[in-house]
């Protein structure tokens, strides 16, 4: 009887309270050598439990990325996994990453080794094939998206999508 309320008892978070009074109750009943085994496992979890639900309760959303870090049980690979999660939102928020779909009125579209002019020839490095699929490497300027096909292309000109975003 005492091990399934003691069970029932470990998979409800349990006030400070109750607990102490839980371990009046198991000292009581199975005397001082065998409650002791029983006091120490419950601790252990009790203590992992509460550890939990205080990090839950300082690291959390914010606007800026998933959360601040606190000291409580943050070690380097947790802090360098929540700095990498927080450095890829800032990227998409800057459209790093974004895939684009290349559309052509003459068949190609020319990539740039600089975000100038997009009818400038002197600059030209490359060309875009309709259909073929870019990713983009850097932040955009203005209309201008810096892609892995080597260099820059103009995503609407004239009232034309260059560069269709891919909705994923």
């Amino acid at each position: 009887m005492l091990i399934v309320v003691f069970f029932f008892i470990d998979d409800v978070v349990v006030e400070y309270f109750f607990l102490k009074l839980f371990l009046l109750i198991v000292i009581t009943l199975c005397g001082p050598t065998d409650s002791f085994t029983i006091i120490n496992e419950h601790h252990q979890k009790y203590s992992r439990s509460i550890h939990k639900s205080r990090l839950q309760q300082q690291v959390g959303p914010t606007e800026e990325g998933f959360g601040k870090e606190t000291d409580i049980g943050r070690d380097s690979s947790s802090s360098s996994l929540f700095q990498s999660f927080n450095d890829r939102q800032k990227e998409l928020k800057e459209g790093i990453g974004k895939r684009y779909i290349a559309r052509t009125q003459r068949g190609f579209l020319n990539v740039h080794n600089e975000p100038t002019d997009p009818f400038d020839t002197d600059n030209i490095v490359d060309t875009l094939s309709e259909g073929q699929i870019v990713t983009s490497i850097g932040p955009s300027q203005g209309l201008w998206i810096n892609h892995d096909a080597g260099g820059w292309s103009v995503s609407k000109f004239g009232n034309f999508t260059w560069l269709e975003p891919i909705q994923e």
